[in-house]
């Protein structure tokens, strides 16, 4: 039986400051020789804290034929409500 375990932590921080001046033809609508005036500014600043932890379960049946073949059986599970998979495997030697 095959198992794992992960925990993982980010933090991350993020800060946005976008702004927009429409300038047509080399000068701005309406000018001021002291501001500089901007038809759209967007400022935001986030703090996220994300935490997770991620686990697993395997197990491998491995089973020789008569005919020295071998047949495996995997199943395993993902998550806590994760989804689960199964294979089935027939090798000739």
């Amino acid at each position: 039986m095959l198992w794992g375990l992960r925990f993982q932590n980010e933090n991350i921080n993020d800060k946005l400051s976008e702004w927009r001046m429409v300038d047509s033809a080399g000068f701005v609508n309406p000018y001021s020789p002291t501001e500089i005036n901007l038809s759209d500014v967007y400022k935001a600043k986030i703090n996220l804290n994300s935490s997770r932890i991620m686990e697993y379960v395997e197990y491998v049946y491995n089973k020789t034929l008569s005919d020295s073949s071998t047949l495996t059986l995997t199943g395993g599970v993902r998550g806590i409500i994760g989804p689960s998979t199964i294979s089935l495997s027939h090798h000739r030697v």
